[in-house]
């Protein structure tokens, strides 16, 4: 007599096992609402690479991103995300309840000027409606985020290499000695990446005075060709 065949695990479809990332909790709204524009939010969501979410569930999910960025925003900025999310996400605007929402709220406020909620919708399809004006849009988004975590790992690797230096003997000599090693580092640098060229001198003398993390912002705004500001003060 045979035995009946004991379904296991193991039979189970790989995919199946895999943890369903719709009930991850949303903890840092704005930050997965970076990772969704720079199209790494399922990778943020599951760094290992195994993960599942329902494409109906993985919709519901931007949608309350995109809600609670609004509500914690400061009302004067509100709008932008506003606009933000209809020029992104235009397929999912009639999903989103919380619009509806904000759009009767902007009724009654009692004010004979424009309506800024309805221009903020307008401008969002105006946008939606460009592809070119979506591409360049995510471009730069990609760049930005590359760079932020670019600079994270520059300013790791200048920091390793100080420690390496052993400065503080230095100093009690000749400090000739620590610009060599500064100008000697920056040229493997340049010679990694070339767009480091123009900064070359700069670079010297923030690593000269042991500015790691100014240094690791200049190399990671030349490198990826966003602006400086963007980078600040963001993870020091």
């Amino acid at each position: 007599m045979r035995r009946a065949h004991r379904k296991s695990k193991i039979d189970k479809p790989l995919f199946d096992r895999w943890p369903d990332l719709a009930v991850l909790p949303i903890k840092n709204p704005q930050r997965e609402k970076t990772f969704l524009k720079s199209g790494t939010l399922l990778a943020y969501l599951a760094p290992a690479g195994r993960g599942q979410i329902h494409p109906s569930a993985y919709s519901s999910r931007i949608v309350e991103i995109y809600r609670r960025c609004y509500e914690q925003e400061r009302i004067e900025k509100r709008n932008s995300i506003l606009e933000d999310f209809v020029a992104s996400f235009p397929q999912l605007v009639l999903q989103a309840n919380w619009i509806r929402e904000v759009v009767k709220k902007s009724f009654t406020n009692e004010s004979s000027g424009l309506n800024e909620t309805l221009l903020s919708i307008g401008k969002g399809f105006r946008k939606a409606a460009d592809p070119a004006q979506r591409r360049d849009k995510l471009i730069t988004q990609v760049r930005l985020e590359a760079a932020r975590e670019s600079q994270k790992t520059f300013s790791k690797n200048l920091v390793s290499w100080n420690r390496g230096l052993k400065r503080r003997d230095a100093l009690h000599g000749s400090c000739e000695w620590i610009r060599e090693e500064s100008k000697r580092k920056v040229t493997e640098l340049v010679t990694e990446d070339p767009k480091l060229k123009p900064v070359e001198w700069k670079l010297i003398e923030l690593l000269v005075e042991g500015l790691f993390y100014e240094a690791s912002i200049i190399m990671a705004a030349q490198i990826f060709e966003v602006p400086r500001r963007r980078l600040e003060r963001k993870e020091k």
